[in-house]
């Protein structure tokens, strides 16, 4: 099978590709940031038009898509989620030194994210010490839904949540059988 491409489909096509690639780079980005992974290089080539064209377009993709992958590569490899995770509850406790209170986390299942006003802080269990005011409180896992709640701190409280976290992914089996006769 032989494929003719115009210039102007050629270009529609190759600017379809790249922006796959800006997506595709910046969800590995994502999901690297949240599990600590290194992001490696990858090219995106467009193959099969066999012309000047589509020889430029690739290089062209390739050099867009290693620099998206280089910029992503410097934010997640600045700070590993760890890092990232101490960093904002050392603020917060910093902040919480003035007044506040404690917030203690525990998640079903455990060993999800907890975020406080969109700062990734610690995993589950997790006591967090808080400045006084309203925070808006997020536990995560990449298999389970977000589960969010807004959480009011006074100066020397302790406040306790559990969150429940459901299955992006639920599965049910049925079984059942006749009694012999």
């Amino acid at each position: 099978m032989k494929w003719i491409f115009s210039k102007s489909s050629a270009r529609t096509f190759a600017g379809l590709v790249l922006a796959i690639a800006a997506c595709a780079s910046l969800a590995w980005a994502q999901a690297a940031a949240e599990y600590g992974m290194s992001v490696g290089k990858s090219g995106v080539g467009v193959a099969g038009f066999g012309s000047s064209l589509g020889k430029s377009m690739s290089r062209a993709g390739s050099k867009l898509s290693n620099r998206l992958n280089d910029q992503v590569q410097n934010q997640v490899r600045t700070k590993s989620p760890q890092e990232a995770m101490k960093e904002n509850r050392t603020k917060f406790e910093k902040e919480a030194a003035k007044g506040g209170g404690t917030l203690h986390v525990t998640s079903d299942p455990g060993d999800a994210t907890i975020y406080v006003d969109n700062q990734m802080v610690a995993r589950t269990p997790a006591e967090v010490k808080l400045p006084e005011g309203m925070h808006d409180v997020k536990v995560s896992r990449p298999e389970s839904t977000s589960w969010t709640h807004e959480v009011s701190i006074t100066k020397g409280q302790d406040v306790s949540l559990d969150a429940k976290l459901k299955s992006k992914y639920p599965s049910t089996l049925t079984l059942s059988w006749d009694k012999p006769k």
